[in-house]
């Protein structure tokens, strides 16, 4: 009885160890993600506003768009493997081992 117990112990321990791994990867992830966001968003304002005409203005506008657009995709793709490894964060733990 006392091995059962010890080592049902040992496996929630090693699970929730796991589980911290990767909040604390999920979070510096959504950090990281908002902060470029946060850069991107910077330099479109700040370039639309160096904008003299309303071409320049409108070139500028669309390509900035495409590449905010690609940024939230790329943000957003990080973010959602780092759910999935919180939902399965043993089997996580153990692909980034190998």
């Amino acid at each position: 009885m006392l091995l059962l117990f010890g080592w049902t112990w040992w496996r929630v321990r090693k699970w929730q160890m796991a589980l911290g791994i990767e909040i604390s990867e999920a979070e510096k992830t959504v950090h990281g993600g908002f902060d470029n966001l946060k850069g991107v968003l910077s330099k479109y304002i700040g370039e639309l506003l160096e904008s003299k005409s309303t071409r320049d203005l409108k070139k500028r506008e669309e390509l900035l768009s495409r590449e905010l657009a690609k940024e939230i995709e790329e943000a957003e793709k990080r973010m959602e493997k780092e759910v999935k490894d919180v939902r399965r964060p043993e089997k996580a733990h153990k692909d980034e081992r190998r």
